[in-house]
């Protein structure tokens, strides 16, 4: 096994160093100073595996990064109770040279969303509210559908994406209100209120019942982290501070002035014409004042966190969260939640039944499916935002998992929920790690 896996990763190197780099890629990493070469690190667990393989696979992920212009890269392959391999290649900040290393924490976008889910199922197990009840009564003022006023919105329904919520314009607008705001921020129900003053008759909500149809919201997990801060009288950014990085060991934060050095911080960026534009936690080494003050109440908007998409943590430090969802040793000794609550979460909650979105299913704020390697159920959730492009998969009865982060690239275009570098590395990882014992 070991040896068919050497030789086809020397193959797959081959075949893709031959491959030519797109002449706008050539430009735009030149125009970008890129030296992943110069700038790379690589670890493994030294027991584990033969540095001859490691070596092999680095070079594939590294020729991956030149393939598609990738500014900066963090991978990390964990399986049963340990990270198998990690790299790191690029920059994390192009304008000061600040090369990605173990240290590096990006905004990951959307796998934010398991840690929010995490939060509340952690009320759930201290029985503070029931999966299928009407979330109305926990947040203080009646929330539904108004083509619907009959019909209760849940928490599973939050948490799989089927509670009618919908994101668009008017959500954009209240959302940079929001963050414009800070701890005067306006309060959620303004938006999603009947009386609210960003109500706009309803503009937020599908013409399904609650229930009947799966649509992707971000909006949803705002109301999440507004139902964690309404159960638990604390801050959204706080409450997983304490009772999920802290327990877990991890540099981690929804509150991106609470980062003990703003210099570990990448910087996100969107290609433009031959060069990389910053778009997000652009701070130049400055580490922002902490806008959410003492005037903001615990239940008035946990968008201000960004339970959606704003938690900032390294390849690393996620991983130890990712743990938690696998059946390993590491996970077995810390836990943040009960194994009976994981497994409740990673069951399918939602069946893709023609949607358009191409997974398998839904499970309590995790994604489910095949379309990583054929024919193998992974479980996880992909990020995409400034110019960013995460993901984190694993299979909780194998013990394998990977993860992959980059601040900005040519992604080239999404297919079946990923970027074609995506399943590239995912492919040549997962090959890696089935070849360890």
């Amino acid at each position: 096994m070991l040896v068919l896996f050497r030789f086809s990763l020397a193959l797959f190197c081959l075949l893709l160093v031959a491959l030519p780099a797109r002449s706008e890629e050539r430009e735009a990493r030149g125009a970008a100073g890129l030296k992943p070469a110069k700038t790379a690190e690589t670890r493994f667990a030294a027991s584990s595996a033969p540095a001859d393989a490691v070596s092999q696979l680095g070079a594939i992920i590294q020729a991956l990064q030149e393939k598609y212009s990738i500014v900066g890269l963090s991978a990390v392959a964990v399986k049963d109770n340990s990270v198998l391999w990690h790299t790191n290649f690029g920059l994390a900040d192009i304008s000061r040279n600040v090369p990605v290393s173990d240290r590096t924490k990006y905004r990951i976008a959307s796998i934010s969303k398991t840690v929010a889910s995490t939060a509340l199922m952690q009320l759930w197990e201290k029985g503070k509210f029931k999966l299928d009840d009407d979330i109305s009564k926990y947040l203080g003022w009646r929330i539904v559908n108004p083509a619907f006023p009959e019909a209760p919105i849940t928490f599973r329904q939050l948490l799989t994406h089927t509670s009618s919520l919908t994101d668009n314009t008017n959500y954009d607008r209240f959302l940079k209100l929001t963050y414009d705001g800070a701890d005067r921020a306006p309060d959620i129900r303004e938006l999603l209120h009947v009386d609210g003053a960003y109500y706009n008759n309803g503009a937020n909500f599908t013409t399904n019942a609650p229930g009947a149809a799966y649509r992707y919201c971000n909006l949803a997990f705002g109301v999440v982290g507004t139902l964690v801060e309404k159960i638990s009288g604390e801050r959204f950014d706080s409450y997983c501070s304490r009772h999920i990085f802290k327990p877990l060991v991890m540099t981690a934060s929804f509150n991106v002035a609470h980062l003990p050095d703003i210099n570990d911080l990448a910087v996100l960026y969107s290609p433009e014409q031959n060069e990389f534009k910053p778009q997000f936690d652009n701070f130049g080494g400055i580490k922002p004042e902490n806008r959410v003050g003492p005037g903001y109440r615990p239940g008035q908007n946990a968008l201000v966190f960004g339970p959606q998409g704003g938690l900032r943590v390294s390849g690393l430090d996620l991983a130890k969260f990712m743990a938690q969802f696998m059946d390993c040793e590491s996970a077995r000794s810390k836990r943040v939640l009960k194994r009976s609550t994981i497994e409740l979460m990673l069951q399918e909650h939602w069946t893709n039944g023609g949607n358009a979105s191409d997974y398998l299913g839904r499970g309590l704020g995790f994604h489910r499916t095949r379309n990583f390697i054929p024919g193998e159920l992974w479980i996880g959730h992909t990020g995409t935002a400034y110019g960013l492009r995460s993901s984190m998969f694993f299979q909780p009865e194998s013990s394998n998992g990977v993860i992959l982060i980059t601040n900005g690239s040519h992604a080239g275009d999404r297919e079946r929920e990923f970027y074609p570098f995506q399943r590239e590395m995912h492919e040549v990882i997962v090959e890696f790690l089935k070849s360890r014992p």
